[in-house]
């Protein structure tokens, strides 16, 4: 045996997995055999890279890695909407940003209560931007000044408080 060596040994155990073992027969170290994932036992340190530099990593050309629903990346190649260049040029087809696709709400013309209102948005995720837009004022510019309050939106519901008797729209983007 070589010197530096006689210290640890390698065995396969009853399940398909190669085991690192101490001198006493501890297990130091486990790959599995079967979903090829490498164990420490609890307590252990293991000293890994800070990082792993891209020139480190085999990937085909026009490939990208993405993780997937077991914690694994996969290699995989952009495709759709969107398509990218080795350079990492990223472009959006024509066409692929619609109306229809984007979660975009445009109310019919509201009247404000002076307390809060629910106006159904229908986004199906609560809106991110939300603009009030005013479209009627009772009076003339000079009769006085006018409110428009947002409240807590949800994913059903735009909640605004509106003066009294101003018409107003609502835009909302989820």
């Amino acid at each position: 045996m070589a010197s530096g060596y006689q210290n640890v040994r390698s065995e396969w155990d009853a399940n398909g997995n190669l085991e690192f073992l101490d001198k006493a027969g501890n297990v130091i170290c486990r790959i599995d055999g079967v979903n090829r994932k490498f164990t420490v036992p609890s307590g252990a340190g293991v000293d890994l890279p800070a990082e792993i530099n891209a020139t480190e990593v085999a990937l085909a050309d026009g490939k990208v890695l993405i993780g997937g629903a077991s914690g694994v990346a996969a290699e995989k190649t952009i495709s759709g909407d969107v398509t990218t260049t080795r350079e990492g040029v990223v472009t959006i087809g024509n066409g692929a940003v619609t109306k229809a696709k984007a979660k975009v709400f445009a109310s019919t013309e509201q009247t404000g209560t002076g307390s809060s209102q629910n106006v159904a948005h229908g986004l199906g995720a609560v809106p991110q931007i939300v603009l009030v837009v005013p479209t009627e004022h009772p009076g003339t510019p000079d009769t006085g000044a006018f409110d428009i309050a947002e409240g807590a939106h949800d994913s059903t519901n735009v909640v605004v408080t509106v003066t009294a008797n101003v018409k107003f729209k609502v835009l909302a983007w989820a």
